[in-house]
C-alpha cells in the first residue's frame, strides 16, 4: 500500500501505510524505502534521510539474496521509467542506488552540497546510467560553486548535466539541465582570460 500510494503521489497515505508496515515488522527494509521517498517528496528531509539510512542498514546483505525482496519492487522501478525484467538487473543494486539518490536529493535540497555530492557519487556506483542522480549531482556541483565562489565545481557540474540530457533528453530535468549547461558555458567563456 505504501508503495502504491507513493506512486500515486498520495504522500500522507503512503507515510501512514509505511509506518503501519514498519510497526508490524521493523526489520523489513522496503517500507523504510517507501516511507523515505514519501517523506522526501513531502519536504521532510531530515526524517527522509534517516529512513533511507535505515533502509540501507536493513538491506545490507549479499545481493545474491536479492530474490528475497518483494517482487512488487519491480513495479516501483518500472514506475519511474526503468523497464527491466528481474533477470536483467540486480534489484538490490537498483534499490541501493535509489536510496543513495534519495539521500543525495535530501542533502541537495538542504544545501549541504558536499554531502549531496558524496551520496550521488555513491548512487552512481550502483547505477551509472541514472539520469536523476547525474542531474542532482550536476546541480550540487553547480550550487556548491556558486555558494563558495569557486568555479572549480563547474566542470563536473557541466559533465553531469550533459550526461543527464544524453541519458534521457525527454525528462523535465533535462530541459532544466540544458538551461544550466548554457549558463555554465556562457560563464566559463566570459571567465576565460584573454590571450
Amino acid at each position: 500500500m505504501a508503495q502504491a500510494y507513493r506512486l500515486k503521489e498520495l504522500y500522507p497515505q503512503s507515510i501512514d501505510a509505511a509506518s503501519k508496515a514498519i510497526k508490524v515488522d521493523p526489520r523489513a527494509a522496503e517500507p523504510h524505502m517507501w516511507l523515505a521517498d514519501s517523506l522526501r517528496s513531502s519536504g521532510k528531509l531530515s526524517d527522509a534521510r534517516a529512513e533511507y539510512e535505515q533502509y540501507l542498514k536493513l538491506s545490507d546483505f549479499d545481493s545474491k539474496l536479492a530474490g528475497k525482496l518483494n517482487y512488487y519492487v519491480l513495479g516501483y522501478l518500472a514506475g519511474i521509467g526503468r523497464k527491466k525484467r528481474a533477470a536483467q538487473r540486480d534489484i538490490w543494486s537498483d534499490l541501493r542506488s535509489l536510496a543513495w539518490f534519495g539521500i543525495c536529493d535530501c542533502e541537495r535540497q538542504a544545501q549541504h552540497y558536499d554531502l549531496a555530492i558524496q551520496a550521488c557519487q555513491t548512487s552512481l556506483t550502483y547505477d551509472p546510467k541514472d539520469p536523476y542522480a547525474h542531474y542532482a549531482l550536476g546541480l550540487s556541483f553547480m550550487h556548491q560553486a556558486i555558494k563558495t565562489g569557486s568555479a572549480g565545481g563547474l566542470d563536473p557540474a557541466l559533465r553531469h548535466l550533459e550526461r543527464t540530457v544524453e541519458l534521457n533528453p525527454d525528462l523535465a530535468e533535462s530541459s532544466t539541465a540544458k538551461k544550466n549547461i548554457a549558463n555554465i558555458q556562457a560563464y566559463l567563456r566570459t571567465a576565460q582570460p584573454a590571450r
